[in-house]
């Protein structure tokens, strides 16, 4: 009887089959700039930088950390709040666990006058406005971007994220 089992399992083919491609879930998600625009954004396809050990790298906070009723393709102001004694060279976004990530180089300038006579240890405050549009709506109807900054020293920020729900119209039958 054992052996009888035993040679039934190859007819089974191991419950796959098809076109040969993988399943669904295992398929690698679409570049993020298909699924998000961020204006003056460029894909990076590698990992995102890692937050920089040294204390006097940038601190990032997002003004609202969550975001309802988010429509596909309609543009969205996000703001981050940004402290740095060293400028603001670019706003990294990224989805965690991604190997890509959007770039936006030189996203603001500094308000009030330069540096010019002051402390290099003297952090400015950053408001860096920023307009999404998400693309694709994920399957789970929400998503989280995670964004940093990098100073003009290379040093990056942490990673503060925005949660986005989205307005998903109804099922009609």
């Amino acid at each position: 009887m054992l052996l009888c089992a035993a040679a039934m399992l190859p007819a089974c083919g191991g419950g796959g089959g098809g076109d040969g491609s993988p399943p669904p879930e295992d398929k690698p998600p679409p570049a993020l700039d298909e699924r998000v625009r961020i204006a003056q954004a460029e894909l990076v396809v590698q990992s995102p930088p890692a937050p920089s050990d040294d204390p006097a790298a940038p601190d990032t906070l997002p003004a609202d950390d969550f975001r309802v009723g988010v429509t596909q393709g309609e543009p969205l102001p996000v703001e981050l709040q940004v402290e740095s004694s060293d400028g603001v060279a670019a706003i990294l976004a990224r989805i965690d666990g991604e190997e890509q990530y959007l770039e936006v180089e030189n996203p603001v300038t500094p308000s009030g006058e330069e540096s010019a006579g002051k402390s290099v240890a003297l952090r400015q405050s950053y408001r860096v406005p920023l307009e999404l549009t998400w693309l694709q709506i994920p399957p789970l109807a929400w998503e989280c971007l995670d964004f940093a900054v990098r100073d003009f020293q290379n040093r990056v920020s942490n990673y503060a994220p925005i949660c986005f729900e989205f307005a998903v119209p109804p099922v009609t039958r």
